[in-house]
């Protein structure tokens, strides 16, 4: 049956329509796009490319899509021994309570969309405090 056959271009266009989410939140505000160059060089992790030496030795695991390792001893303070990953923190209002009531441990928080970030790095900006010092950001792929 020939009409039961979707071109290419339209299942595209149905995948596109399909989708339950935003996939790319409003422009930031002046003001958040000072906080996301000054917080993000402060409080950012830009993890490496996965290494071509390393896939070709076959140091990732079987479903590895392009994972690197990174080194939470060069991140944090010595003292700092467990350590918490939240993934899509929003305005980070978790990730910093967090940070607050366990000032032993180390987070690192992922967020997608940069008005998320933008609006946490804002407020680890306007408070200098070294409860923050444990936290570092990363922006989700």
């Amino acid at each position: 049956m020939r009409g039961d056959m979707i071109s290419e271009e339209r299942r595209a266009r149905l995948n596109e329509r399909q989708f339950f989410g935003r996939r790319k939140g409003p422009a930031l505000s002046p003001r958040q796009q000072d906080v996301m160059v000054r917080g993000y060089a402060r409080y950012g992790i830009d993890l490496p490319e996965k290494s071509s030496a390393a896939s070709a030795s076959g140091a990732s695991g079987p479903g590895d899509q392009g994972a690197v390792a990174l080194d939470l001893s060069a991140l944090f303070p010595a003292g700092i021994k467990s350590f918490g990953l939240e993934i899509g923190f929003g305005k980070g209002e978790h990730l910093a309570h967090q940070a607050r009531t366990r000032p032993v441990m180390g987070f690192i928080g992922c967020e997608p969309f940069l008005n998320g970030m933008a609006a946490c790095l804002m407020c680890f900006c306007a408070r200098i405090s070294p409860m923050f010092g444990c936290i570092w950001m990363m922006r989700g792929r």
